[in-house]
């Protein structure tokens, strides 16, 4: 049983804005992500759900430090570890902050991850960045498929990486 990370990034990392917003809207990633995640748990942070469309089909559960707050529309809350341990089969599908934890716990062993072919447009010092593909290496990711599929902006890469 183990976890897995979804993720789109533009050609440099961002994810999206600081205010939970993605600022593109490709229906190729956003096709793949519903394929992939439906019928499933989803994990993600309080600003990413708060600025979620409805997913019909997927369990929404919202990772917090917090523990004064009530989410009334998330299926539940907690911590990521928390969740982790209640959902040993979701989705971590962000924001940053969640990103960046969820490459490092090692019950997350597998992660899909959109590339755009083109910079974001989020204003300056605006973007949220994802883990740097670097870092993954480092901690013992490894790329094992990598498909490109066109899209109106350029052909969309999407990769599955798996912890060694």
């Amino acid at each position: 049983m183990s976890a897995t990370i979804i993720a789109c990034m533009d050609a440099t990392g961002v994810i999206g804005r600081k205010d939970g917003v993605i600022p593109w809207k490709e229906t190729v990633d956003l096709s793949f992500f519903k394929r992939a995640t439906m019928d499933r748990d989803l994990i993600v942070g309080s600003t990413t759900f708060r600025t979620l469309p409805p997913l019909p089909g997927r369990r929404v559960h919202v990772a917090t430090r917090r523990t004064d707050v009530v989410m009334t529309k998330a299926d539940s809350w907690g911590t990521l570890d928390q969740l982790l341990d209640r959902l040993p089969n979701a989705f971590v599908a962000g924001g940053g902050q969640i990103y960046h934890q969820a490459v490092d716990d090692l019950r997350c062993t597998s992660l899909l991850l959109s590339i755009l072919p083109y910079m974001a447009e989020c204003g300056p010092d605006q973007g949220v960045s994802f883990p740097d593909l670097n870092w993954l290496l480092l901690g013992g990711w490894r790329p094992i498929e990598t498909k490109q599929q066109p899209c109106p902006r350029g052909p969309i890469t999407f990769m599955r990486w798996q912890r060694q």
